[in-house]
């Protein structure tokens, strides 16, 4: 759910000061931010290029690409806030009436200034502290690519003052701002005053806090740290902007960049129409044949994005009006395309199947070996909802296409088919790494979109990747909020207390399984799939190790309950991209994806219980 505020008019010379000076930095940020992500996409394809066709792999191009990266995703970031964009739960605070919601708000917005603030502060310090040092490539001083984590905060700090100047027009405001800045000395206060062996709780604690007054989520999880930091013998912040940096501004995870922008050309330049038309007229003549026509179409685009978000979007976009205008039940064919949109994360080059990889230190292509049939046993389970729906309520078959139709829509299709042979078989091979194989996804979906179809002009370029900015900074502000966490609970002992306690339960693999999904359950619930990667794999790998589980099978329940995640509320982020397609309450279509969820719940018992759905495709690249 995205973060909202009030949207009040400026009454006073101070807000409308405030308000300009945060519209400006946004125009100038969006460009910057758009511009590094088309110049990281550059960087990377010059050092393929380097090392595949001339043999010379270049030495600086692996550090400036990363640089380039965080100010995608920190700059970025101070977007998505400036445009309400940046996920936060609210369910507390939408649930309240009007006064008390608006004031628990408005204490909300304080917290986040005050948690921007101290990006800022410490990462002007951080960033001092590291100068005398070099980085290992490039060899210029350490602390000028840590600048950035001040440029963002102070972005932050001043959308946040903007939020609060207006507020304070209002009524109640003022006591609402003095409420919080009561409450953020108070946290301050107590936080320093924390025992350490208190210092866990005092982390959840002011995680749940967070999430009660609609913070933003990597606002929430950035926080929290700083909070148990205080607690911890009153340490120095100066880790903090530290971590985030260098956590997120890692060679792998820019993947994920990659595959959000393939998906968002694919989405605009019309090849997601193609796999439709594709898919369509070869299952279309089948009662209720859109269904399939969705499922199909969700999985090939699966195949070459690896987002389900860019999934539910892009195909969802294009099926949902045509199934309403042929007679569907709204509520099931939106339902249907959420859950389809799980494919995302189940079908390689699936983003959170990387992150897995990278958190577990596991092979990617094995990784992407192991969830082909879980990912097929999921697409077959819808198709026999599917199938159901249509017999109960006789959807209307398509036209059946002819011998010449299919072989025409086949061939218009065929450069977007091409794209998951090209990127997959690439990283299967070893040819290329997957964040290769993302640039590479990338210039090939944008030469098939620009020269192919001739669908895409400068324009829409340019707002492809100011959407690819928004999608990266919306998942990696979080992902590196959630490796601070992560290193943070590592400090606090909290995997080795946690692996005493599941171990003193049982030792049992099924039992320990049970255990790890209901958690995962309600993890998912606060918290998206990479952030719940990155924090719960290191928590809990070493468990399963012991106790013979391998870190492959574990990888595809963390996959498939990664999908039943994206459908379940509060968080259920699938739901909250398609519903607004078709109009639907966030409540209707939770109540009509409950086949679905069953559905999924049913595919996860058996990659449970049977090792070989994940382990046999590797076993056999093995031999």
């Amino acid at each position: 759910m995205m973060a909202q505020t009030s949207a009040v008019q400026s009454a006073s010379p101070v807000s409308d000061v405030f308000e300009a000076a945060s519209a400006a930095y946004d125009r100038v940020a969006t460009v910057v931010a758009a511009a590094t992500l088309a110049l990281m996409v550059a960087t990377v394809a010059v050092q393929v290029f380097f090392r595949y066709a001339l043999g010379h792999p270049l030495t600086w191009s692996e550090e400036l690409s990363t640089w380039l990266f965080a100010v995608v995703i920190f700059i970025g970031a101070t977007v998505s806030v400036r445009r309400n964009e940046a996920p936060a739960l609210r369910v507390v605070i939408d649930r309240l009436p009007p006064a008390p919601a608006q004031m628990l708000d408005t204490i909300g917005q304080v917290i986040a200034f005050a948690i921007a603030l101290a990006i800022l502060w410490n990462g002007i310090l951080a960033s001092q502290a590291m100068m005398s040092a070099v980085t290992p490539a490039m060899q210029v001083p350490s602390g000028f690519p840590l600048l950035l984590l001040p440029v963002a905060g102070f972005g932050l700090s001043l959308h946040f003052a903007a939020r609060l100047s207006r507020q304070a027009s209002v009524a109640g405001g003022v006591g609402g701002i003095a409420a919080g800045v009561l409450c953020a000395a108070l946290i301050v206060f107590v936080a320093g005053k924390v025992p350490l062996a208190m210092a866990p709780l005092a982390l959840f604690g002011a995680i749940l806090a967070g999430f009660a007054i609609g913070l933003p989520v990597a606002l929430v999880l950035i926080g929290a740290v700083m909070v148990a930091l205080l607690g911890q013998g009153g340490q120095s912040l100066l880790i903090v902007p530290e971590t985030l940096f260098t956590g997120a501004s890692n060679f792998i995870l820019m993947a994920v960049p990659f595959f959000m922008l393939t998906g968002s050309i694919m989405q605009r330049g019309g090849l997601a129409q193609r796999l439709i038309d594709f898919s369509a007229a070869l299952v279309g003549r089948f009662r209720g044949g859109l269904l399939y026509v969705d499922v199909i179409s969700s999985a090939i685009f699966a195949d070459i994005s690896g987002s389900a978000v860019s999934d539910t979007a892009a195909i969802g976009g294009v099926m949902l009006p045509g199934m309403l205008r042929r007679g569907y039940d709204p509520r099931f064919a939106t339902a249907l395309q959420a859950a389809s949109g799980t494919l995302g994360v189940l079908f390689p080059p699936s983003i959170a199947t990387i992150i897995y990889a990278w958190v577990a230190n596991e092979s990617v292509a094995e990784m992407f070996l192991a969830s082909f049939v879980p990912a097929f046993l999921v697409v077959i389970s819808f198709c026999v909802v599917a199938f159901v729906a249509a017999l109960r309520h006789d959807y209307p078959r398509e036209r059946a296409a002819g011998g010449g139709e299919i072989a025409r829509s086949t061939a218009t299709a065929i450069p977007a088919l091409l794209a998951p042979i090209i990127i997959i078989g690439g990283v299967l091979s070893g040819i290329v790494t997957p964040t290769e194989a993302g640039v590479v996804a990338v210039l090939y979906t944008l030469a098939v979109s620009v020269i192919g179809y001739r669908s895409l002009g400068l324009v829409e370029i340019g707002q492809t990747f100011v959407h690819g900015v928004m999608g990266t900074s919306r998942v990696m502000f979080i992902l590196a909020g959630a490796i601070l966490l992560s290193w943070e609970m590592t400090i606090l002992q909290v995997p080795q207390q946690l692996s005493a306690t599941l171990l003193a339960i049982s030792h049992n693999p099924l039992v320990l399984l049970f255990l790890l999904n209901v958690l995962l359950v309600v993890v998912h619930g606060v918290l998206e799939t990479s952030a719940t990667l990155i924090l719960i794999v290191p928590l809990v790998l070493p468990i399963f190790v012991q106790a013979g589980i391998s870190p492959i099978q574990l990888g595809i329940v963390f996959l498939v309950n990664s999908a039943l995640g994206l459908l379940t509320p509060p968080l259920g982020l699938l739901l909250y991209v398609a519903a607004p397609i078709t109009g639907l309450r966030i409540e209707t279509l939770a109540r009509a994806a409950v086949p679905f969820l069953l559905t999924i719940l049913v595919d996860l018992v058996l990659v449970c219980l049977f090792p070989q759905l994940s382990l046999w495709l590797p076993s056999l690249f093995h031999h």
